[in-house]
């Protein structure tokens, strides 16, 4: 049987699914795909919003507390001067409530402080304040022991006020050394915010950088699940493209008239359940012919070949044996005393007695040999490869196969209770030299065989010399 040509992997491309799943999958994979790609684009997103809403709010939060510093320090500053100014105990309990919000910045920036940098400007802010409010209550101490006039402190109150191109620092301190302290403060603020500042336009770059990271993120999926799906697509298509094609071919080989083809099944889905109802078709297209064309060329009764097959069959004998120089034998075989035999038991009977006649001439001839029925109870044997001297010799063991063989029927009126075989033969090239030659010189010979008495065998003589009768031994 030959099988066409196919494809080694159609079962991997079709994982095992039927047509209508893959056509889904088809179908569901692109949505899937988009919606996979949507939802990690917003998910993305959302990170980077949270992120980034972290961060701004850490670093405004920072630079609020550095500036809320600054104007508790200002409001610090301009309560202890008006205490000394006025020396009303209200100013000291502001200015004492400055100085704790600017620790509770403090504190704030410490615990907010992830950067070595700040950490280290922290420290030193810190001590920077925490002695400078230790100054400042030295001055109120100060004031408490000198007992200053309050005309005193108006007179350089007035004087103060009046120099507007100046800070009021010295109202807070009274010395240079708390002055540049509350200088340094304020400086050490301002870098703090500086330094927000800058990590705050450097957490946008990297956030920009996210942004972009995750834009070309989502041109890879989107390659990617465009690149799958024009895979599976491709899969899906050629699953179908090449068993279908092979399903093409075979139908046009049976046109042609070839029923030895089949199509090796690749896929599990419906195109290969077409596929083996195709096969099995052409199995049952191909044992319908082969019974057709038995029952055209044998008999129905005996099984053996029918005579124009066994014509067709030695005229290619005769032209195999003339290629191959080998010679060729020819054997006509009659049923003696059958129309009697027939006449007397019925043709039930009759039928009965050919059946059996067949199958002793199958046991005698080998498997090379062909066996025909020539007509009514007469056989012909066709001997390839096979000189008069080895034909003559298979003749008269048929004819001795025969006369020891019990015909199973005695009645009355029949005188032979065996079979009883005439045989007439002839060879190729040596007697012959046609297959019609042939066929008439072993038919010639089996007519001596009967006029000569029956149950023997006859051989002709050559071309054109009379037969030579050979009597077989009972």
């Amino acid at each position: 049987m030959k099988k066409l040509q196919t494809w080694p992997w159609p079962q991997v491309l079709t994982m095992g699914l039927s047509l209508r799943s893959r056509i889904l999958l088809a179908a569901i994979l692109p949505i899937a795909a988009i919606a996979f790609y949507f939802i990690q684009n917003l998910n993305s997103q959302r990170r980077l919003a949270q992120t980034t809403h972290e961060i701004l709010d850490h670093r405004v939060t920072m630079m609020r507390a550095a500036e809320d510093i600054k104007q508790a320090l200002v409001s610090y500053d301009d309560a202890m001067f008006r205490y000394l100014a006025l020396q009303n105990g209200d100013h000291v309990k502001e200015a004492q409530h400055w100085k704790q919000e600017t620790e509770k910045n403090l504190a704030t920036l410490k615990n907010l402080s992830i950067s070595p940098i700040l950490s280290e400007r922290l420290d030193i802010l810190q001590s920077e304040s925490e002695q400078y409010f230790l100054d400042a209550e030295k001055v109120v101490d100060y004031a408490h022991k000198t007992r200053v006039s309050a005309a005193d402190l108006q007179k350089k109150s007035s004087n103060w006020r009046r120099e507007d191109g100046r800070t009021h620092l010295e109202l807070a301190f009274l010395s240079a050394e708390g002055k540049t302290r509350l200088i340094r403060v304020f400086a050490l603020c301002d870098e703090i915010l500086t330094i927000n500042r800058m990590e705050l336009e450097r957490a946008q770059e990297e956030m920009s950088a996210v942004l972009r990271n995750a834009h070309r993120t989502g041109i890879l999926l989107s390659l990617f699940a465009t690149g799958a799906m024009t895979i599976l697509g491709a899969g899906f298509i050629l699953s179908l493209v090449f068993p279908l094609r092979n399903l093409m071919t075979g139908i046009e080989r049976i046109k042609e008239g070839d029923l030895e083809v089949a199509i090796p099944v690749t896929t599990l889905d419906e195109v290969g359940e077409l596929t083996s109802a195709f096969n099995q078709a052409t199995i049952t297209i191909r044992q319908q012919r082969e019974q057709l064309l038995k029952e055209t060329v044998t008999d129905g009764l005996t099984g053996t070949y029918n005579q124009r097959y066994f014509r067709q069959v030695v005229r290619q004998e005769i032209d195999r044996a003339a290629r191959s120089g080998h010679p060729l034998s020819l054997l006509m075989i009659d049923l003696d005393h059958f129309k009697e035999f027939n006449d007397t038991f019925g043709h039930e009977a009759g039928n009965e007695m050919l059946k059996k006649l067949t199958g002793l001439l199958r046991d005698t001839i080998r498997e090379i040999d062909i066996l025909a029925r020539y007509g009514g109870d007469e056989f012909a044997v066709i001997l390839p490869e096979t000189p008069a001297e080895c034909a003559r010799t298979i003749a008269q063991r048929m004819v001795e196969t025969a006369s020891a063989l019990s015909i199973g029927w005695k009645p009355a009126t029949m005188s032979i209770p065996t079979l009883a075989l005439s045989i007439g033969g002839a060879s190729y090239p040596s007697e012959a030299t046609s297959a019609e030659m042939l066929i008439h010189k072993a038919d010639e010979a089996l007519y001596q065989a009967k006029a000569a008495g029956r149950s023997r065998v006859s051989w002709t003589g050559g071309p054109s010399g009379s037969p030579m009768l050979e009597v077989a031994p009972h």
